[in-house]
């Protein structure tokens, strides 16, 4: 499952589960949206939506075209979203490692820090930091 979070404790809820009134002042939670893979479990493959697959996906980012790219943790690989399709950029699942290459030849052990820059050029870590979802080291 891939998701976004969002939203602040300085917000309010517009409306309670069950309820058709707002609470004011209700804190809210961050709230999740699923955009791509499904909760019924791992895996790993490519797709377009609710078809695709994650393995533990820690981090993304999105690029300057809307281009969003995953770090794949549990599957040792970089994923990349267009459209809502999602496909392998590098690395494969079951065969982690360090190694340099292209599409499925590069090998990554359980990368979980991403960033792409203006011109495209995707980096990968080993270590999340300020995660926007918690505030803190992850």
């Amino acid at each position: 499952m891939l998701g976004g979070c969002g939203g602040s404790n300085k917000e309010t809820v517009p409306a309670q589960l069950g309820s058709e009134q707002p609470s004011a002042g209700a804190p809210v939670l961050p709230q999740l949206t699923l955009i791509a893979g499904n909760t019924g479990g791992a895996g790993f493959t490519d797709g377009i939506g609710a078809s695709a697959r994650f393995n533990a996906p820690s981090s993304i980012a999105v690029g300057a075209d809307g281009a969003v790219y995953i770090a794949d943790t549990g599957n040792n690989a970089i994923r990349k979203m267009v459209d809502g399709s999602v496909t392998t950029l590098a690395g494969f699942p079951g065969a982690g490692g360090h190694a340099d290459g292209n599409g499925n030849a590069a090998r990554f052990k359980s990368p979980k820090a991403i960033t792409v820059d203006t011109l495209h050029n995707v980096f990968i870590g080993k270590h999340l930091v300020n995660s926007p979802c918690h505030g803190s080291d992850v």
